[in-house]
């Protein structure tokens, strides 16, 4: 039997914020070919939790704890990149509305926003990125517009794009689906579907339940900044579950491959 890749482990990690503890205690080990979603209202620690595996944040550091990446504490940000990518709507107010859109995708190669001086891709790269655009359904006449100029579901495959262009492993998501109409929601997630499928591994980071595809096979409900469970869908997408999760009664069922929640006014 193959032997589970881990890429992520936790353990007793606190994270302080501007003297604030945002996370307290986290144990998480997370493996390859496991797709996880991190559930959690708004001020749970989700968006701490992303800006650790970026490297933009750090945990305390104290006695029996430690973070690693692929088995490493000491984490090089380059060999980061070749393994895992990150869509992030936080990283998107980053970049200029007048860079083109193609060089917000090159950007991936080198951990820019896509502004600055261009850099000469080799064959193997231009190669990649023409596949990556071509299979993403991105048009020319979106590949070469200025960002600004995107619709915002646009602009999500341009970050996708992005985030994809080192072949990473993993993919991180922070709340993908932000801000997108209907269409572009389930556009996008019939896609994420599709890359789990092809073997990318996806951790996603989010507050909306409907999100969660079939192919998240393990959910971690996250509250004050702490861990309450940690277990298969069935079992954490409970009403029960999600009205403590939310501090609110709710109803929720999956109905076509999609969870749904609902107030409960009985």
């Amino acid at each position: 039997m193959k032997e589970r890749v881990k890429w992520l482990e936790m353990k007793n990690l606190d994270v302080m914020v501007e003297e604030n503890l945002i996370l307290s205690n986290i144990n998480l080990s997370l493996y390859e070919g496991e797709n996880t979603a991190i559930l959690g209202p708004n001020g749970a620690g989700k968006s701490t939790l992303i800006k650790l595996i970026e490297r933009t944040l750090y945990p305390i550091v104290k006695t029996n704890s430690f973070f690693k990446i692929y088995g490493d504490e000491n984490i090089n940000i380059w060999d980061l990149r070749q393994r895992i990518g990150y869509l992030s709507t936080e990283f998107e107010s980053r970049i200029s509305p007048y860079t083109i859109a193609q060089d917000v995708i090159l950007s991936g190669f080198y951990g820019t926003n896509g502004s600055g001086k261009k850099k000469t891709l080799n064959q193997p790269q231009k190669r990649r990125v023409n596949k990556l655009v071509s299979n993403l359904g991105l048009k020319k006449n979106i590949y070469n517009k200025p960002f600004g100029h995107l619709s915002d579901g646009q602009k999500r495959y341009i970050l996708l794009a992005r985030a994809l262009v080192n072949q990473p492993k993993v993919l991180v998501l922070d709340e993908p689906t932000h801000r997108l109409d209907v269409k572009s929601k389930y556009l996008l997630l019939s896609l994420l579907k599709s890359l789990c499928n092809s073997g990318i591994t996806l951790l996603q980071v989010t507050h909306n339940v409907e999100t969660i595809i079939n192919q998240n096979t393990r959910i971690v409900l996250l509250k004050d900044g702490k861990i309450i469970d940690d277990a298969s869908p069935d079992k954490c997408l409970s009403s029960k579950n999600l009205s403590y999760l939310y501090e609110t009664p709710l109803i929720s069922n999956k109905t076509n491959g999609y969870w749904q929640i609902y107030p409960d006014i009985r």
